[in-house]
């Protein structure tokens, strides 16, 4: 990363000037689209560093940044699918620079994370393992992000490029709904062992499930659900297939390992409280009148 930060390093400048982390990040990533060894693991790997040093801290990012990081990391996680940690960090760019941090967007910039979840949601391979039910469950947090941001107002668009963003959005939660009706958990955990080899993986497939049914697609389907108007973008359906999803889970894995006792294997959870955020999830949207049916 040298030809990139200069001879001292992005950490030496880091811990002398904060305030220069964010235009040193932006030149960061104008300078990856201009390197000539795109599509090859250390220059994924370098994607991710830029974006992983800008993470240390909690300030507010420029509007600059903020537009220049999500266009950026979602059209290379489109052009360069093969590389996962681009579309991990487009991913985080949302969470962390939009969601925890508060930046607004742009219609360029829902149009961008619209353009790279739907390129995931063409491509759902259970054969991947593990890395297939986190790359898909991510896509869906992007719709549902994109949806947020298009009714709460803070994104300032047009009334028809509103209609046009809710018109996809409603549609694409249509096949996000087939996607989960349509999941079979054993065919995905055999894709883990064949892929991963991992024992531990393996004994904490439930923890791993019910950490992105929650993390990816119940908190964000209860933030939606909070903000005004999101009611009505979530049907009865939507809710069902998400409690049946995770009912079949069960199913297939009934006696999961004790998260006490497995605490040192379990990376990820959500098994104690899953069941309770699904009764929330359902307490919020029951008896509301205008739901999208």
């Amino acid at each position: 990363m040298e030809g990139e930060w200069g001879d001292r390093g992005i950490q030496q400048r880091l811990l002398e000037d904060r305030a220069t982390l964010s235009s040193l990040t932006c030149y960061g990533l104008r300078h990856m689209l201009a390197r000539t060894d795109k599509d090859t693991e250390a220059w994924s790997d370098d994607i991710y560093t830029v974006y992983q040093y800008f993470c240390l801290g909690d300030d507010m990012p420029s509007k600059r940044f903020a537009e220049l990081a999500c266009k950026t990391l979602c059209q290379l996680a489109v052009e360069y699918p093969p590389h996962i940690a681009v579309y991990d960090s487009a991913c985080l760019v949302l969470r962390d620079v939009y969601d925890r941090l508060g930046a607004c967007h742009s219609y360029d910039t829902l149009c961008h994370a619209r353009a790279m979840l739907e390129r995931e949601l063409e491509s759902w391979d259970p054969s991947r393992g593990f890395k297939a039910l986190q790359s898909h469950t991510a896509a869906i947090y992007v719709l549902l992000h994109c949806l947020r941001e298009t009714i709460s107002g803070r994104s300032q668009l047009t009334p028809t490029q509103t209609d046009a963003m809710l018109a996809w959005g409603q549609d694409t939660l249509s096949r996000a709904v087939q996607w989960l009706r349509d999941l079979e958990w054993q065919g995905l955990h055999n894709g883990c062992l064949a892929v991963l080899g991992d024992a531990a993986g393996v004994v904490v497939f439930p923890h791993i499930a019910s950490s992105h049914l929650i993390m990816d697609i119940i908190d964000p389907l209860l933030a939606l659900s909070s903000t005004p108007g999101g009611l009505t973008l979530i049907s009865g359906e939507l809710i069902s297939v998400v409690e049946n999803a995770w009912s079949s889970a069960q199913a297939a894995y009934p006696n999961p390992i004790d998260i006490i006792q497995g605490a040192g294997l379990v990376w990820c959870s959500g098994l104690d409280t899953i069941d309770m955020k699904l009764l929330e999830l359902r307490a919020t949207i029951s008896g509301h009148p205008n739901r999208y049916d």
